[in-house]
């Protein structure tokens, strides 16, 4: 990060960080925003989101921090596309800033559980492998040795075991050869969905 910090130093550029995932953090690893670094909080903006951190996907609530400047003109920007979030969503957000921290803890615990469970699974099967996530509820699955397409393998396994996961092509070029798989979702789901992902693998 430090080194990202340097060519934007260098070059006079403004960083947008995306910091939706900042609390969503395992293995004891611990969170540092890129405008801590020396220099570059005058020329970062942080977004952040209710959605993640408190489970608030779907209320649109969200937040930013920047250079009074910058904010200045996000402000008009803001003003004439969007207005403001709605009231009652403003004041739930309040609410999650004031006392949901002790929950958004324990969901991340949870997740982690869920992680070390589909990571122990990948384990035991030969055509796919993952590196170990530190953050987020995403998985991004290795799955060269099928011989599929991201696109073929998202699609077939749809298809014959109702499972669906995201082809690795969708976020670039890069992710070809790879799918992404949510477990924010129940460790009931998250097994069953293993058990076909497994036969699946084993057909073909």
């Amino acid at each position: 990060m430090k080194e990202i910090a340097d060519i934007c130093k260098n070059h006079n550029l403004i960083v947008v960080s995306d910091e939706v995932y900042r609390s969503i953090i395992f293995d004891n690893h611990k969170h540092t925003s890129i405008a801590s670094i020396e220099g570059m909080k005058e020329r970062t903006i942080v977004v952040n989101s209710f959605s993640k951190e408190y489970a608030m996907t779907g209320w649109r609530l969200g937040y930013s921090a920047a250079p009074a400047k910058l904010v200045e003109a996000m402000c008009k920007l803001q003003e004439n596309i969007v207005g403001c979030a709605v009231e009652c969503n403003q004041y739930a957000g309040v609410k999650a800033l004031q006392s949901a921290k002790k929950y958004s803890k324990t969901m991340t615990e949870e997740y982690e559980k869920r992680r070390n469970y589909i990571i122990k699974r990948m384990g035991n099967m030969d055509k796919i492998s993952c590196i170990k996530p530190k953050g987020t509820f995403y998985a991004f699955i290795n799955i060269k040795n099928t011989r599929l397409s991201s696109e073929e393998f998202a699609i077939k396994l749809l298809n014959e075991k109702q499972v669906v996961v995201v082809p690795g092509n969708a976020f670039g070029s890069g992710g070809e050869g790879y799918i992404r798989l949510s477990f924010a979702t129940s460790m009931e789901n998250i097994k069953k969905g293993f058990d076909r992902i497994e036969e699946f693998l084993e057909s073909l």
